[in-house]
């Protein structure tokens, strides 16, 4: 990743240092927030990892982009325009039939090719990708309740808005 930035930002008239990414656990994470001669930390992750970096850098006056988890739901009522994921629940088959209609189109793989949609480097030999999955599930699963770093979509019916909402509200960061 880091090379493939270098070489855009050298094309325009940049120089390619200027952007350096680290991958890293919390030691090399809490070092580089620490370091009062990184003057930008841009953290992309967990809420609880980003709330610590956001806490580091506003104690050294320092600038910090978080780009932080979410696990928001899209409520669906059964007036809306589902071409535009609570789901009325008289609506609820045909979005979900549409949905895997997309998910089907999803192609994984070198994400400089045209076709794809999402993937990373070309990785030679044997590998593994996480297959972009809808699942049916009740609001009260744990797993609904978790950051989930992939592209996994959980479906939920409802009745009325207010436990819907409900829905919404208790989901984590």
């Amino acid at each position: 990743m880091t090379e493939i930035i270098a070489g855009v930002l050298e094309k325009n008239n940049l120089h390619g240092a200027i952007f350096t990414s680290f991958c890293g656990g919390a030691e090399m994470g809490q070092a580089i927030a620490c370091d009062r001669w990184i003057p930008l930390v841009s953290f992309t992750g967990s809420s609880k990892v980003g709330q610590m970096v956001q806490q580091i850098g506003n104690e050294q006056f320092g600038k910090c982009l978080v780009e932080l988890s979410g696990n928001n739901a899209i409520i669906v009522m059964d007036d809306a325009n589902i071409q535009l994921s609570l789901l009325h629940e008289s609506i609820y088959q045909t979005v979900f039939d549409q949905l895997i209609g997309v998910y089907k189109q999803v192609k994984i793989g070198d994400h400089l090719e045209k076709k794809i949609l999402i993937g990373g480097s070309v990785i030679e030999g044997e590998s593994n990708f996480v297959q972009s999955t809808i699942v049916e599930i009740s609001s009260d699963a744990p797993v609904v309740m978790e950051e989930l770093f992939a592209p996994v979509l959980y479906v939920m019916k409802f009745k009325a808005m207010n436990p819907a909402y409900h829905l919404e509200v208790i989901a984590p960061l």
